[in-house]
């Protein structure tokens, strides 16, 4: 049409299928739309937020248009009463899905579909608008998307929220299968607490016994000392050393707690999972990949912990730290992950040195990386090399560009999403890594998603993470 993006918007008015000018046009506020938008720039939606119509139909009497064509609607009772009916039933309900769905989300502009709501953190945030949309007598759900609104993993930060949410629209669907799925979940999850509280509380004694063994056995001996600016930068710099001589008790006892809290954590989870199928003849296919899903992940925790037992210079009190995530990673391949890659096969990265401190967990991250070059790596891929570059966009916002030079995606493959859904694999691999990659970063505000080179071989892989 040539419309220049920035006229392009609002909300337009028509009146027996005519158009009712200027309403809609660039510069009309008739809605009062931004006007109250900025009252709250983030709680309202302006005139370029939206785009639809009001089709006004019927005699003239109500919807008199004024004598001049470019001055609208002459106010009268009715088109008051429209235009409340427009606020009250339309854009404020699609404030109360917008607001805490999608601008909350940082990185929601970059993307044109809806990869960042199917996240644990995503869903949890459209299943909440919906059931806060639903709590009125007057309101029918009459049909939602199971595949946006459905129940998150229960290792997920948001899992116990999005129960009460599902319940809310259990009870409105009259849903007794969603009913029944919810109780499951709870208990599932009920289940992974005390795992994880067992294991907690098992490594915590492991810990404080080597630690009094450690003072008995160690004279008590302190030293002060200062220690110049370089060396606190070169510490602030380097997360990671070459040499395990340099590793201190403590950080290997820190490491220890890490490797027993998830090696207690697996054997609850199968301990649990044979509890649950005893005097079972038959067990669903789905009921043995959640629960060998579970182990695989803390598996490969444990896994990325034995790498770090060799070459990390950070101490693992905590599962979370704060530190810059672009370096961090950038350390990580060149300093951890390429130690263990044997052959031709290479790994480069690359970064623009633009990062920020961030919290968030070393071994997820790590995860995250191996899970990508483990599948460059595969034979099927015959990929010889993958590259990471990391970038800032803006401020609060890392994006990490993945690419090998491997055959790529199968071209059975028509919808790319789907290999991040659990076990799903083209090849006898478990279709457990890149589900576990996007599930670790959807806990972190982060997403990931997948594209095919236009002139070359290879996969793409794109992340982002916003702080």
């Amino acid at each position: 049409m040539g419309v220049p993006s920035v006229q392009f918007g609002s909300v337009f008015l028509f009146r027996n299928g005519f158009r009712v000018f200027p309403i809609g046009s660039d510069g009309d506020d008739w809605y009062r739309m931004d006007r109250r938008k900025q009252q709250g720039y983030a709680r309202f939606l302006g005139t370029r937020d939206v785009i639809g119509r009001l089709d006004v139909a019927g005699p003239d009497q109500d919807f008199q248009e004024a004598s001049s064509r470019n001055t609208g609607l002459i106010e009268t009772p009715a088109v008051q009463q429209l235009r409340e009916c427009f606020f009250d039933y339309c854009l404020k309900r699609l404030e109360r899905y917008i607001v805490p769905v999608t601008f909350v989300d940082k990185e929601d502009k970059f993307v044109s579909d809806v990869s960042r709501l199917l996240t644990d953190p995503g869903k949890a945030r459209v299943t909440s608008a919906l059931a806060k949309l639903i709590d009125n007598d007057d309101v029918e759900l009459i049909s939602y998307s199971k595949r946006l609104i459905g129940l998150l993993d229960e290792r997920s930060a948001q899992f116990e929220g999005a129960l009460a949410s599902l319940r809310a629209i259990a009870e409105k669907t009259k849903d007794q299968d969603l009913y029944l799925n919810i109780e499951n979940a709870e208990k599932r999850f009920q289940e992974l607490k005390r795992a994880e509280e067992i294991a907690r509380l098992q490594a915590d004694e492991e810990r404080i016994a080597k630690e009094e063994a450690q003072k008995k056995a160690a004279a008590a001996e302190k030293v002060l000392g200062k220690v110049s600016a370089q060396l606190v930068e070169e510490k602030k710099r380097a997360l990671f050393l070459s040499s395990i001589s340099t590793l201190d008790t403590d950080i290997i006892l820190n490491m220890h707690h890490q490797v027993t809290m998830y090696a207690v954590e697996i054997q609850q989870q199968i301990e649990n999972f044979m509890v649950a199928t005893s005097g079972q003849d038959l067990v669903k296919r789905d009921q043995v990949v959640n629960a060998l899903e579970h182990i695989a992940l803390m598996n490969r925790k444990v896994m990325g912990i034995t790498r770090f037992a060799t070459k990390a210079n950070f101490r693992l009190e905590s599962e979370m730290i704060e530190a810059d995530l672009g370096l961090y990673i950038e350390n990580y391949i060149k300093d951890v992950a390429e130690k263990f890659i044997f052959g031709a096969f290479r790994v480069t990265v690359e970064s623009d040195g633009n990062g920020f401190i961030q919290r968030f967990n070393p071994i997820d991250v790590s995860v995250v990386v191996d899970n990508l070059i483990a599948n460059a790596r595969r034979k099927h891929t015959k990929a010889t090399q993958i590259s990471f570059q990391i970038t800032h966009p803006s401020k609060g916002a890392i994006h990490i560009y993945v690419m090998d030079n491997g055959r790529g995606f199968s071209e059975e493959i028509d919808d790319l999403n789907r290999i991040f859904e659990k076990g799903f694999t083209t090849t006898d691999g478990s279709g457990l890594g890149l589900f576990h990659a996007r599930q670790v970063l959807g806990e972190m505000g982060g997403t990931i998603e997948a594209a095919r080179p236009k002139d070359q071989n290879g996969a793409i892989f794109l992340i982002r993470i916003s702080k």
